[in-house]
């Protein structure tokens, strides 16, 4: 990042530094269990997730649950 909070130009679009994915992912698991979204995230069978700086939108996360037919 420059002293004005821009990310330099040439920087990689992934973010390697911490959290871990697999941690950012078990919180979101973990809350929606909590919120008795589902019984349990043991019934969660596909996750997917990446981190990217946010250069091109406002930061956040993006949260899809869907129902897998034929399960």
């Amino acid at each position: 990042f420059t002293k004005a909070g821009v990310i330099r130009a040439g920087v990689p679009s992934w973010c390697e530094t911490k959290p871990d994915c697999d941690n950012l992912a078990k919180a979101v698991l973990d809350v929606l269990t909590n919120c008795q979204y589902w019984r349990d995230d043991s019934q969660v069978v596909m996750v997917l997730v990446s981190k990217r700086y946010a250069t091109d939108r406002p930061a956040g996360a993006t949260i899809k649950v869907r129902a897998i037919q034929g399960v």
